[in-house]
């Protein structure tokens, strides 16, 4: 029986370098995502964050299956280098994660846009200036979170460049389908239709 490391969480930190535990946080992030919107889910019961989460795990399966059609090895210095090969490393799983993320965010904020904070507190904002400024606000901050879990990739050197861009390209791909799929359900009213059988009516989804 072989063993093989389950790379979404496996971390290994240099204790002595102040930057490398905050570094292997970051890397941690996608599962915290994940966390939150099941958390989301399950305080608000919206269709909305259950259909994302079930995204990301489709994603992340398309992931694991472009890995053992592509058999590209992971940077021989990382972590999780195996020298048989079994832990490829193409697309990165993180990355893909994160350009699903992004993405799929990004369109739910053109097409939802959000109320994330009323800075009519700070400034003084017509309601059309308020969403944009919101929008702007909530892509930046997923950014820059996306930035920071993509540069733990590379600083443990669990994967290179390339990968990186294979996952953020496939990410992102993913999302498009995945947020037409989402809207095409719903827009034929299959989504509302799935919200009244029993299953759902259980877990007392709304749309």
């Amino acid at each position: 029986m072989e063993l093989v490391p389950f790379d979404h969480t496996l971390i290994y930190y240099d204790k002595s370098n102040i930057i490398s535990l905050p570094v292997a946080l970051f890397s941690l992030l996608p599962v915290f995502i994940l966390i939150f919107l099941l958390s989301w889910w399950l305080l608000s019961r919206s269709f909305k964050p259950f259909a994302f989460a079930i995204g990301q795990v489709v994603n992340d399966l398309t992931s694991g299956f472009a890995k053992k059609k592509f058999q590209y090895a992971r940077p021989i210095k990382g972590q999780i280098f195996n020298s048989r090969r079994l832990e490829w490393g193409m697309p990165s799983s993180h990355s893909q994660f994160i350009g699903f993320w992004i993405t799929f965010t990004i369109l739910s904020y053109w097409a939802y846009p959000p109320s994330l904070f009323n800075w009519s507190i700070v400034v003084n904002l017509d309601k059309g200036h308020l969403k944009r400024l919101n929008r702007v606000v909530g892509i930046s901050l997923l950014s820059i979170l996306g930035v920071l879990v993509i540069f733990s990739r590379i600083y443990f050197e669990y994967h290179n460049i390339e990968q990186i861009i294979i996952g953020l390209l496939f990410g992102t791909f993913v999302a498009l389908l995945w947020f037409l799929f989402i809207e095409s359900l719903e827009a034929l009213g299959i989504v509302g239709w799935l919200l009244e059988t029993k299953v759902f009516k259980f877990f007392k989804f709304e749309l």
